[in-house]
């Protein structure tokens, strides 16, 4: 298992998941992060969740 940090495009770094692959990394990125909506529409741009209009990524650390 690796620890895979996550940062969403112009929010920035929003946390980590432990995972084997970068795949599965996005994955459990999406089931601890996600958020139904868009962030345009939401009222904590800057919260820490991956909304549905979002970029991500993760980055082995």
């Amino acid at each position: 298992m690796h620890e895979w940090q996550i940062h969403v495009t112009g929010v920035g770094c929003i946390g980590t998941v432990h995972e084997r692959n970068d795949t599965l990394a996005r994955c459990a990125a999406l089931s601890r992060y996600g958020e139904d909506g868009l962030r345009a529409n939401a009222d904590a741009r800057m919260s820490k969740r991956i909304y549905e209009d979002d970029e991500f990524s993760v980055a082995k650390i």
